[in-house]
């Protein structure tokens, strides 16, 4: 500000009013992660053509095939210098994501008052105010992106990323880029913008309900009937439903097709096609390189971190609080509520359920009787501030703080800070089932009907018990003190 060094803590805290100074009201019939977490699968089979793009492809040196939506599309009279929002999808997902366009829609209309805003159905015909062009990125094999090579995508490969960002640098240099990751597309892009480190081409960049641990998102996830039974099994189905979609990729004899076929869980398919597709070990070598915590040590530009703590899929026990702690660039952001790429607050009850049932008007399910999302606006206030305010160099990485106001690890402390929320009741059931990592090795795995998942997990506990290639410690970390919010 003014050409005044500033903390990451302080920009926050000036240019962020959503994260400090709102509070986050679940919608009263969605309370708890799981409910929060089905809503948002149920809203994204109900709007899938709510925005327009304009789709561009892109070629990996492979032969493979990316595709890339713009939003408004490129004729629209925007600067060369007009910011960038690149976003990228979770697991088999794509631009048709509810949770991408309402990003998309705060983004283009985030400096218009709630009540001016137009329907996100006809946007296009409103006059355009924003700021950004946005674009999403669609991985191999996602939302009709035709598979042009023998490999989809993982969780652990960024080229295809860096492609698209060196692509669209290319295009618009004068532009300031911006880069908002979801889910595994966030590890992804954390993974991305660790690895570039000061040669990221991102002004600032946003994770959104993160995975970050595999190998501990995979074991919390697994321990539970609901984790290994529906979001486990979902993945495994999403992945499959996917695969079949491009069978050429079980042309190549590497692959045990009846293994992929009767896998029961994202770790079983992982073991059976992911790892082996892309010359891992094992599953287990697969999700330990593949975790972006590893990389948030190396990261060189504003980033947020947000996550909901009761996020039944990117697993509390995978949040870095020790790696946020020991980079200035790095502030988390930790709700009570959320679940996973949740955060739904308001909305009509009636309309919301009954609305579809009946044939009620599109309109009213899609924005006046569902929920919305609360942290869209928080995404959108982190980036804008940054193209828009304060130039990324401003920051001061280097600031000393006090011990008290680093983020607070549950495993390590019995006090766990939280954004505002009123959901106490459910802040206490948490904490009354905090997991210590020197734990995980007494805790005994469920039976599974699927002896293989059996295996994998089995392996995946004894990586983490006894991994040590996160060095956490080094010299490099510890020279660091920062600030962090939560």
């Amino acid at each position: 500000i003014n050409n005044k060094l500033i903390s990451i803590e302080d920009y926050v805290n000036k240019y962020c009013p959503n994260l400090t100074n709102s509070t986050f009201y679940p919608t009263i019939w969605l309370l708890g992660g799981h409910l929060q977490t089905f809503w948002a699968a149920f809203v994204g089979d109900n709007s899938k053509d709510r925005v327009k793009y304009e789709r561009e492809i892109l070629t990996a040196a492979d032969g493979g095939t990316i595709s890339i939506d713009w939003t408004p599309r490129l004729n629209e009279l925007f600067s060369d210098e007009s910011p960038i929002l690149i976003v990228s999808h979770g697991l088999t997902g794509g631009s048709h994501e509810t949770y991408v366009h309402d990003l998309l829609y705060e983004a283009l209309f985030h400096e218009v008052p709630a009540h001016k805003r137009p329907d996100l159905e006809n946007f296009e015909n409103h006059p355009l105010t924003a700021k950004f062009r946005c674009v999403v990125v669609n991985f191999r094999g996602c939302a009709n992106t035709k598979l042009t090579s023998p490999l989809l995508y993982c969780g652990a490969y960024t080229d295809d990323l860096r492609l698209v960002v060196k692509h669209i640098h290319a295009k618009f240099p004068k532009a300031k880029l911006c880069g908002v990751g979801f889910s595994l597309g966030a590890n992804i892009m954390t993974k991305y913008v660790g690895e570039e480190g000061v040669n990221c081409l991102f002004s600032a960049f946003v994770s959104v309900a993160n995975p970050y641990d595999l190998i501990s998102g995979a074991l919390a996830m697994h321990r539970t009937w609901i984790g290994r039974n529906i979001y486990s099994a979902k993945m495994n189905a999403n992945l499959k439903r996917v695969l079949y979609t491009h069978k050429q990729i079980l042309e190549s004899n590497k692959y045990d097709i009846d293994a992929i076929a009767k896998s029961k869980t994202i770790t079983d398919f992982d073991a059976a096609l992911t790892s082996i597709a892309f010359d891992y070990l094992n599953v287990t070598d697969y999700y330990r390189k593949a975790s972006s915590n590893a990389y948030i040590n190396h990261i060189r530009v504003p980033t947020l971190l947000l996550t909901a703590f009761d996020d039944p899929v990117a697993h509390f026990e995978t949040i870095p609080w020790y790696e946020v702690n020991h980079n200035g660039y790095v502030v988390l952001g930790v709700t009570k509520g959320g679940g996973h790429i949740g955060w739904f607050s308001g909305g009509n009850m009636f309309l919301s359920y009954l609305g579809p049932l009946i044939g009620y008007v599109k309109k009213e399910m899609n924005m006046k009787g569902a929920p919305q999302r609360w942290f869209t606006k928080s995404v959108v206030e982190f980036v804008n501030g940054i193209v828009n305010g304060v130039d990324e160099s401003q920051f001061n990485k280097e600031e000393s703080k006090t011990q008290d106001s680093k983020v607070k690890n549950p495993y390590t402390s019995q006090k766990l800070e939280f954004l505002p929320s009123p959901m106490s009741s459910t802040s206490s059931r948490i904490k009354r089932h905090l997991v210590d990592n020197d734990q995980l090795s007494h805790k005994k795995l469920k039976k599974s009907d699927n002896e293989e998942n059996k295996k994998n997990l089995m392996d995946l506990e004894k990586e983490i018990i006894s991994s040590n290639d996160f060095d956490l410690d080094n010299k490099e970390n510890n020279n660091k003190k920062n600030l962090k919010l939560v």
